[in-house]
């Protein structure tokens, strides 16, 4: 964290700690911390649909959400986390079993030699920006590509960023309230390394505990420029799941990439 700056004195905010440690640190909470749009079942039907029968990678698995509902479609589900508490939590819940799993920094895949072609990729709710710099967000892009079968997409979910927010300046939202206790989400923009830094903080009778997290948002024309050098091009791009069309008032993206033809893996 940058220790002076002419126009603001950073606030030692959160604990410095690794953005490799944020499955780690949410496990437990995960699937009560985040609220998901209502569109779960938009997005199985696009990524079926596009999937075509192929197997399907999801990136930053997590608990499972997509992945145990796209496996119970009858699809074969691959997927990978860096957290063996979110796989472990994940091969607990109903249906967990049927997801196969890889634990793996999603920035350097390493996947078993019996896996598949995917027919799908997917990096949905933000995964992609977990990925604290443009280099390592490009060497996830290029692991996709490298995985994919010749007619497979690459699909991200991602918000858009808007102008970020001064450097340096705590900022506070009361997440959710809840009988037990509150989740508040602190955080504060980065402006040399680009990053959101936060934290999740959890007040219950027991005390608080935080949950740190790290986002590295881009812009999309700046995706498109790490998806070409991934040898990927633009497919489609929407505003929701269900295909609404992508416009400059879009607060989020749902996109849809594919190998470039000079870079499909030959036959055989």
């Amino acid at each position: 964290m940058p220790s002076q700056h002419a126009e603001a004195v950073p606030v030692q905010l959160i604990d410095d700690s690794p953005i490799e440690e944020y499955g780690e640190a949410f496990a437990d909470i995960h699937d009560t911390s985040h609220v998901f749009a209502d569109d779960t079942e938009l997005a199985l039907d696009l990524v079926e649909r596009l999937a075509d029968g192929e197997p399907v990678l999801e990136l930053g698995v997590g608990t499972g959400r997509l992945a145990r509902a796209l496996a119970k479609r009858g699809l074969t589900v691959w997927g990978v986390d860096s957290s063996p508490k979110m796989l472990e939590r994940l091969a607990r819940q109903p249906g967990g079993e049927s997801v196969h799993t890889v634990l793996s920094d999603i920035k350097k895949l390493d996947l078993p030699k019996t896996a598949p072609r995917f027919g799908i990729v997917l990096a949905a709710f933000n995964t992609l920006f977990s990925l604290p710099t443009d280099d390592a967000q490009r060497a996830c892009l290029q692991g996709a590509s490298d995985v994919l079968s010749d007619v497979g997409n690459v699909i991200l979910e991602l918000y858009v960023p808007g102008a970020p927010p001064p450097p340096w300046t705590p900022r506070f939202k009361i997440d959710m309230v809840t009988a037990e206790g509150a989740m508040l989400k602190v955080y504060e923009w980065w402006p040399d390394e680009e990053l959101l830094v936060g934290e999740h903080r959890e007040v219950t009778a027991s005390g608080v505990r935080s949950h740190p997290w790290r986002l590295h948002p881009v812009e999309v024309e700046r995706l498109d420029a790490l998806a070409s050098s991934a040898s990927l091009e633009l497919v489609d791009r929407f505003a929701s799941w269900d295909g609404q069309p992508f416009s400059p008032l879009s607060n989020r993206h749902v996109s849809i990439y594919r190998k470039r033809p000079e870079t499909e893996t030959p036959a055989g």
